[in-house]
C-alpha cells in the first residue's frame, strides 16, 4: 500500500489541494489529509481552537495511523503544513517531500516591490504589443494580466476574512510557536525533495525555500521557482505548472 499525507495551511479553508486531488487518488491507495485544530470548511472552524500541542499531537497520531496502513509514504505541505512536513521529516520515515511554499519563515518584505513591478511590466508588454500591432483587440499578455489580478484579490479577499478578526491574533502566536518548533528540530533533510515558491509571494520569502534547501542532502532535491505564482500556488487561477512538477516528481 502507498500513501500520500497533505498538510494543509495556517487559515485553511481545506481546498488547498482540489487542483490536483484527482491526480493523486490515481497514483495513492490512501490520501490522508487531517483538519488541524481549530480549522475547516469556511464557516466550520473556530481558531481559538487552535493551538501549538493539539496540532502536534494530531500530526503524528494521523501520519502514524496512515503508516500502519502504508509501507511507503510520502508528505506533501503547503505554507505551515510545509514547515509542518519538513518537522516530521525528522521524527518520522517518509519516502518523498514536497514542500509548497513552506512557511519556515514568513513575512516577505519585498513583497510589495516585487508584485508592483511584475504588476508594471505586464501592462508595459500589452501596450508595447498593441501599439506595435493597432488593429489587435487583445494582447497574448492578458492572460498574465487576468492571472495576476485574479490571485491578487483572491489574496486580498482572503486576508480581510480572516485577519479582521481580533482573536485570529491568538491563533497566530500559536502559529510562530509551530513554527520555532519546526525550526528548532531541522537539522537535515535525507528525504528526495522538491521545494516550490513563486517570486510574488506575500508571505513567504526567498529565504526560507533557500534555507530549506541548504539542510537537502538527496541529490534528486529540486527548488522550483515560479516566476509568475504569488502565495496561492495550487489555489492560483492556472496551477497546471506546479501540478505538472509536482506529478513528475512523484512519478519518479
Amino acid at each position: 500500500m502507498k500513501g500520500i499525507f497533505l498538510i494543509h495551511g495556517f487559515l485553511s479553508e481545506m481546498n488547498e489541494y482540489d487542483s490536483i486531488r484527482f491526480e493523486l487518488a490515481k497514483r495513492y491507495d490512501i490520501i490522508s489529509s487531517p483538519t488541524l485544530p481549530g480549522h475547516g470548511k469556511e464557516g466550520e472552524c473556530d481558531y481559538r481552537l487552535f493551538n501549538k500541542d493539539d496540532t502536534f499531537k494530531l500530526l503524528l497520531e494521523e501520519f502514524d495511523e496512515l503508516e500502519r496502513k502504508c509501507e511507503i509514504v510520502d508528505v506533501m505541505g503547503f505554507s505551515m503544513g510545509g514547515a509542518l512536513a519538513t518537522y516530521l521529516s525528522q521524527v518520522r520515515k517518509i519516502n518523498k517531500l514536497i514542500l509548497i511554499a513552506p512557511a519556515n519563515y514568513y513575512f516577505n518584505p519585498k513583497a510589495l516591490i516585487t508584485n508592483t513591478l511584475y504588476a508594471y511590466h505586464i501592462f508595459k508588454k500589452i501596450g508595447k504589443s498593441i501599439e506595435k500591432h493597432p488593429s489587435m483587440t487583445t494582447s497574448p499578455y492578458n492572460d498574465l494580466k487576468d492571472a495576476f489580478l485574479g490571485d491578487f484579490h483572491a489574496s486580498k479577499s482572503f486576508l480581510v476574512r480572516k485577519f479582521i478578526k481580533t482573536y485570529i491574533w491568538k491563533a497566530y502566536n500559536e502559529f510562530r510557536k509551530i513554527i520555532q518548533t519546526c525550526n528548532s528540530n531541522l537539522v537535515s533533510i535525507n528525504n528526495d525533495t522538491l521545494i516550490l515558491w513563486g517570486k510574488l509571494d506575500q508571505l513567504v520569502p526567498k529565504k526560507s525555500v533557500e534555507e530549506i534547501y541548504k539542510k537537502c542532502n538527496q541529490e534528486k532535491t529540486k527548488l522550483k521557482i515560479y516566476e509568475e505564482f504569488t502565495h496561492l500556488m495550487l489555489l492560483s487561477s492556472n496551477p497546471e505548472k506546479i501540478k505538472i512538477d509536482i506529478l513528475e516528481f512523484l512519478d519518479k
